[in-house]
């Protein structure tokens, strides 16, 4: 019998995910919610508004593998740029533990 091995074990994760900063998705109430909570915590120096989500895609088929909030401005960055060094230096198996992305 030979040995069939997954892809995803030895591939680097950058063959499988894209990861991109977008938009966040929200409805009506969490805008309300979230543009309230930002006001109030930035006018105490608590809480910078979110930049944007940072959204893990797979490249087969586009679809949303994982989104979380970026956070403020530098932070975002920071995150991304990390994001973006593992999808070059992990499996895509080791990226998905990484981000609890459900294969």
């Amino acid at each position: 019998m030979d040995d069939v091995e997954d892809p995803a074990v030895e591939d680097p994760a950058g063959g499988y995910y894209t990861v991109a900063v977008e938009a966040p998705v929200r409805g009506r109430v969490r805008r309300l919610v979230a543009s309230l909570a930002g006001a109030i915590g930035t006018g105490l120096g608590i809480y910078d508004q979110s930049a944007g989500d940072l959204v893990i895609r797979r490249r087969a088929d586009g679809a949303e593998a994982s989104r979380i909030d970026g956070g403020p401005p530098e932070e975002l960055a920071l995150t991304l740029q990390t994001m973006r060094e593992q999808l070059e230096n992990l499996t895509a198996a080791d990226f998905e533990d990484r981000w609890s992305i459900e294969a």
